[in-house]
């Protein structure tokens, strides 16, 4: 929370007083992170709440903050009105055929690779490691234990341009938000 509030600070050219926190404050708060952030329904959601619980637990310590905080509202995506965002095949090609990629984007985009073939959440696909592998004659499989759901799972990836990145140039980790906002680049990256 604290570096959303020191972006918005920036972006804003103003500080955030506990005391300012009124409406005008908040619907900008949202904006910003709706549209210059473009961040999901749900993440804008979590982080109004959070800061409902920062601003209300100030106010239990007697400190002053501004009396319109007890109406800051957080809000839910509706599940029918989600979208899911998938790559069908062409798209998948696509990617696979991506040439002169930034340096800085390499481990993203392997990482982006490995995960068309195992399938899994961010969360559990970032904390692979080359001790999760294990090695057959025309695939690796790959253990872990899945961080949400707890369940062991082994996944079989048979796909050589994958195998290659696995065996000779396994990526080095990249924060969620990182990953995220580098592959969306990548997703609209022409040549």
């Amino acid at each position: 929370m604290f570096r959303i509030v020191k972006a918005y600070e920036f972006e804003k050219s103003e500080k955030l007083y506990l005391n300012s926190i009124d409406k005008y404050t908040a619907e900008s708060f949202t904006r910003f992170l709706k549209i210059e952030q473009q961040y999901s329904d749900n993440y804008c959601g979590q982080l109004l709440k959070l800061l409902k619980i920062i601003l209300r637990d100030a106010e239990k310590s007697g400190l002053e903050v501004h009396p319109y905080s007890n109406y800051i509202e957080s809000f839910k995506q509706k599940s029918s009105d989600r979208i899911l965002h998938i790559l069908n095949p062409s798209e998948i090609k696509a990617l696979k055929g991506l040439k002169h990629i930034p340096e800085a984007y390499t481990d993203s985009y392997n990482w982006l690779l490995i995960g068309l073939c195992i399938g899994q959440r961010v969360s559990d696909l970032l904390k692979l490691s080359p001790d999760n592998l294990r090695k057959a004659t025309f695939w690796i499989v790959y253990r872990y234990l899945q961080q949400k759901t707890k369940k062991a799972v082994t996944v079989g990836v048979a796909d050589p341009l994958v195998i290659e990145i696995l065996e000779n140039e396994f990526p080095r980790r990249v924060s969620q938000v990182v990953f995220n906002k580098q592959i969306k680049a990548l997703c609209k990256w022409r040549e």
